[in-house]
């Protein structure tokens, strides 16, 4: 099962949710197995897009999907690709991406 969220709510969750969030994904990208300058990177999930803008700022080349048009445009300073779609069939070519992140995704599905 999949859930949507809507404007108030992602406005809401982009702007308190980082508390928990925003220390769980460093901590998850400060431990991705590969270097990630260069490399293109999935953010399956994305929501607001903690996780993408921090493998954006550690140089990756990161690409943000979430199944929520409301979660990707709650994110002010966004300045990487997005798309809207469900992780559980992703638009994208088989092996287009170096590494694939889903900080906060399991408990959506």
């Amino acid at each position: 099962m999949t859930t949507v969220y809507g404007d108030t709510v992602a406005a809401v969750w982009a702007t308190s949710a980082g508390v928990v969030y925003d220390p769980l994904a460093a901590a998850l990208v400060a431990t991705c197995p590969i270097a990630l300058a260069g490399s293109r990177v999935l953010d399956a999930g994305s929501g607001a897009g903690v996780a993408a803008s921090l493998v954006a700022a550690a140089g990756g080349r990161v690409v943000a999907c979430d199944l929520s048009s409301s979660m990707i445009t709650a994110r002010r300073h966004r300045w990487w690709p997005v798309a809207v779609a469900d992780v559980l069939a992703l638009p994208f070519r088989p092996a287009g991406f170096d590494a694939a992140i889903a900080a906060f995704l399991l408990n959506h599905l």
